[in-house]
């Protein structure tokens, strides 16, 4: 596979990163899984709307931190940072034929997700909502709730920085989608699917800051697709690693 320190059995260790990249885009299926079936239903059966406010944050956050971990959707963060290995073993395999492609769009993967983490609010919401409920005057309560808008606004959803890391991170992964249908590594029923997931996730981020309702029902139905997405990844990357690509065969 070039460059590669080669184990026993003729795999390299570039084999072992793809199987950890398996590995963590099943884990990321487990995400997708935990969202559908127990995030959504438990926001949904609340009966609360998703907090806007810091007041609002603050106060879901001291009465039922729970439900808030669900509306602030805290698994993503862990389904952001396993994107690292799941893109890393993109590139591990696509570097044979598209080297300096792989380099850019893992590149690009990397950034977005660095960013993504570096741009969520869970940790910052949970500290200034007990420093407001431990407050004692007036004076400081607005300060916290003045700091508290300022880590929603810039947080991953409302910020420019997040609008741009959501295209940082889907385009790479609908080029590699795309890069599949060309190589003998993944199966085609693996490569559509990733087309039109990602391109129906990416089509809706690009538009949701206008038209909200659409892409809302868009991001349902992508979202679905990303069922059987994470598990043919999964499994593929785990099937070529374990063999070696040297000798893999579909």
């Amino acid at each position: 596979m070039g460059n590669g320190i080669e184990l026993k059995s003729g795999r390299t260790e570039w084999d072992d990163l793809i199987i950890i990249g398996g590995i963590a885009a099943i884990l990321q299926l487990g995400y997708v899984l935990f969202t559908m079936l127990v995030s959504m239903p438990v926001t949904m059966m609340s009966g609360q709307q998703m907090p806007v406010t810091a007041q609002e944050w603050f106060t879901m956050i001291n009465q039922d931190p729970v439900l808030a971990l669900c509306f602030i959707d805290f698994p993503m963060y862990i389904f952001m940072f396993l994107m690292y290995f799941t893109s890393f073993a993109f590139y591990c395999i696509f570097k044979r034929k598209r080297e300096g492609y792989s380099i850019l769009l893992t590149a690009l993967v990397f950034l977005s997700v660095t960013l993504g983490l570096a741009k969520s609010d869970v940790f910052s919401l949970f500290h200034l909502s007990s420093q407001y409920a431990e407050a004692t005057t007036d004076a400081v309560r607005q300060q916290l709730l003045a700091a508290g808008e300022a880590v929603i606004a810039s947080n991953v959803w409302n910020s420019t920085a997040g609008y741009f890391m959501g295209i940082m991170m889907l385009a790479p992964l609908l080029i590699y989608s795309i890069m599949m249908l060309d190589t003998p590594y993944f199966k085609k029923r693996t490569a559509y699917v990733g087309i039109l997931a990602i391109g129906l996730d990416l089509f809706q981020h690009i538009i949701h800051i206008f038209a909200i309702d659409i892409a809302a029902t868009i991001l349902v139905i992508s979202g679905i697709f990303y069922i059987p997405l994470f598990l043919f990844i999964g499994l593929d990357m785990v099937k070529m690693g374990g063999q070696g690509l040297d000798t893999y065969n579909e």
